[in-house]
């Protein structure tokens, strides 16, 4: 199968042909339609993930985390999954085999889901890693309804999630962004949105929050 993969820490990630993966017990092999970017990506390829994750330990080692696709075949044992079920999901960065080949294999009961009814593909893609951490973050910060949450870096991909998933609990979210940013976050949930860039931000936020807030999420 095609893959886009590095031959050692730190090379080039390059188009090379690669053995199509074999699910075994418990497994199954996704086809992959879409395949998103994240930091993570080049992180492992270069060794600077640190805790989040270990430099490769075999080469070729196909780059990607996030993808979206069809099961393609199951392993043995129970599964979960049927063949043509579509999924989306994060790959473990310790295989060798990630998300920008054809075809990926991931255990059955890893982070692995079918996608959502009316929710497209792409966009599935683009969810596991940005949406699993926006997640974290909100159990972390662990507010109730009606409070506040101040979400700094709210334009990018986790504070796009992270300011959605507060907004369905009720949380009043204040986007803090960077210029025309502010365009976008009302849509998105946000209760009011901050410019860093347009003078003081402490002025501005004394203004969008006058009680404060309860929490504090810095993303960026």
């Amino acid at each position: 199968m095609r893959a886009i993969a590095v031959s050692a820490l730190r090379a080039e990630p390059v188009l090379v042909e690669v053995p199509k993966p074999e699910p075994g017990p418990g497994e199954v092999r996704v086809r992959i339609d879409y395949a998103s970017l994240n930091p993570l990506d080049w992180q492992v390829t270069d060794g600077s993930a640190g805790e989040l994750a270990p430099p490769p330990r075999a080469f070729p080692f196909v780059v990607g985390v996030d993808y979206a696709g069809r099961v393609d075949m199951i392993g043995g044992g129970e599964n979960r999954f049927r063949v043509g079920d579509p999924v989306f999901g994060r790959a473990d960065v310790a295989d060798a085999c990630g998300s920008y080949g054809e075809y990926l294999c991931v255990r059955q009961d890893s982070a692995i889901a079918l996608v959502p009814r009316g929710l497209d593909a792409r966009t599935a893609a683009a969810l596991p890693s940005a949406g699993m951490a926006a997640a974290q973050v909100l159990e972390a910060v662990a507010l109730r309804g009606h409070e506040t949450l101040l979400v700094v870096g709210a334009a990018g991909g986790v504070g796009c999630c992270l300011t959605q998933l507060a907004r369905a609990r009720d949380v009043r979210v204040i986007a803090a962004v960077r210029g025309d940013e502010r365009s976008r976050m009302g849509s998105l949930g946000a209760a009011a949105s901050v410019d860093l860039t347009d003078g003081p931000p402490a002025d501005a936020l004394r203004k969008a929050c006058p009680d404060g807030i309860d929490a504090l999420a810095d993303l960026a």
